[in-house]
């Protein structure tokens, strides 16, 4: 019996420590990973009073393996006052999700954060699916946030289908729509001019 407590004990103190040496990240005022003209932009500042050993910037495409694309050496952070650290995914991942977390020194990782750039193409959109099926979305570029209209047509001219948006894409329906090459009307900003585009619907 003394020698299971004694296991016991031990295996209670192994724990103890495992847990004290895996601390949550340090306190942060700030974490934020947004994209700008193909780029990511990641900015974290960490609260006065919390320091770490180095941080390493992490990037996903499935958000379980993750790979170092940027790092600081040393200790990070302040005793009396906020820092700020910057860092810039200059190749960042197109046309599907991915996923950044900062790792600090001593300390478990901060939260995942997911973001999705879609690359346009030289007529300033791109379909999702393509060809479309009952359904499909529309990205266009929209940093204005302005609200703006979309119409589907069909080769005579017949105006098939109309929504808006102040987001960056359309998620449009197509499942009264017959199968086959549709034309599309994006407007809204009027001091750039629509954007005109064709989709391949396929049921």
């Amino acid at each position: 019996m003394k020698i299971i407590r004694q296991f016991l004990l031990l295996f209670f103190l192994s724990l103890s420590a495992q847990t004290a040496s895996a601390q949550k990240h340090p306190n942060l005022d700030k974490l934020d990973v947004y994209e700008s003209g193909g780029k990511v932009y990641i900015t974290c500042i960490i609260s006065a009073g919390n320091t770490c050993n180095g941080i390493n910037v992490l990037r996903s495409d499935d958000s379980l393996e993750f790979s170092i694309i940027g790092q600081v050496s040393g200790v990070c952070g302040s005793n009396d006052f906020p820092t700020t650290y910057d860092f810039v995914d200059q190749n960042p991942i197109l046309n599907k999700p991915s996923f950044y977390q900062l790792e600090f020194g001593g300390f478990t990782p901060s939260e995942i954060i997911r973001i999705f750039i879609i690359e346009h193409n030289s007529n300033g959109y791109q379909i999702r699916p393509q060809p479309a099926g009952n359904q499909a979305r529309i990205y266009f570029v929209n940093s204005s946030n302005s609200e703006h209209s979309i119409i589907l047509f069909s080769s005579s001219g017949k105006n098939l289908l109309q929504g808006k948006s102040t987001g960056d894409f359309f998620d449009l329906s197509f499942i009264n729509i017959p199968s086959g090459l549709y034309g599309f009307r994006i407007s809204g900003n009027p001091a750039k001019p629509a954007i005109i585009g064709k989709i391949l619907i396929q049921h």
